[in-house]
């Protein structure tokens, strides 16, 4: 094997590596908690904090 073989080859036995030491690690609901971030609190805090941010500056800066 050579090139590009070579480059598979390793990259299979990390990714079956990363498989066995992974074995049994659970989630344990973060998935959800990202989920409510990104869909939620983000969005809100980005609505809620844009309008602030324009009237502070504009009070600010006159």
């Amino acid at each position: 094997m050579s090139g590009i073989d070579d480059l598979m080859a390793e990259s299979n036995d990390r990714w079956a590596s990363a498989r066995r030491r992974a074995q049994g690690i659970a989630d344990n609901g973060l998935g959800e908690a990202v989920k409510t971030y990104y869909v939620f609190y983000l969005p809100v805090g980005f609505v809620v904090l844009l309008p602030i941010g324009t009237i502070g500056g504009m009070l600010a800066l006159g």
